[in-house]
């Protein structure tokens, strides 16, 4: 024994770290679809008893994430939500995410444009076109949802349409 740590996984056999469950991914705590399901499903029962209790004068109230206030935690939570649940591939797409989540998450990443762009997010579905940024400009057409997914760093559904300019390198989330 050479007393490095041990990585779990002798050579040539597969990682059965995760309680017998090989082809589980690491992620899963080695539950089972069914055991994760019951897991969100008890967080977000809970999320929600939390929430409820909230009224409106709570939500100018300082909270530690981001030294914001509770305000600005429930829109963490409605993208988190939103975001990943589209990232975990069950079925919800970032096809479905609703016109005003759209609006609040391009808002909420303007700060990826990068210095020196002026960015146009032209809707080919609808009447929204928000600028984003100052300097070049640049105009991206397409779905707002893809318009959305590719501002979030996510794949968009279909093509991204910036005409004969580059679509702008994209700095970090906020």
């Amino acid at each position: 024994m050479s007393g490095a740590p041990s990585t779990g996984k002798a050579a040539g056999r597969p990682d059965t770290r995760h309680r017998g469950h090989p082809n589980r991914p690491p992620w899963s705590g080695g539950r089972s679809a069914a055991e994760l399901r019951a897991a969100v499903t008890g967080a977000l029962d809970e999320a929600e008893r939390a929430w409820t209790a909230v009224g409106l004068r709570d939500l100018e109230r300082p909270v530690r994430y981001r030294d914001a206030t509770l305000s600005a935690a429930a829109l963490a939570w409605w993208r988190e939500l939103e975001i990943h649940t589209a990232d975990a591939a069950i079925g919800y797409l970032p096809a479905q995410w609703s016109r005003p989540f759209c609006a609040h998450v391009l808002e909420f990443l303007a700060p990826r444009v990068p210095d020196g762009v002026r960015l146009t997010l032209a809707a080919s579905d609808g009447p929204e076109a928000p600028v984003l940024g100052d300097g070049e400009p640049v105009t991206v057409r397409s779905p707002l949802t893809d318009l959305t997914a590719w501002l979030a760093g996510r794949e968009p559904q279909g093509p991204l349409d910036s005409g004969s300019a580059p679509l702008p390198e994209l700095g970090p989330w906020p």
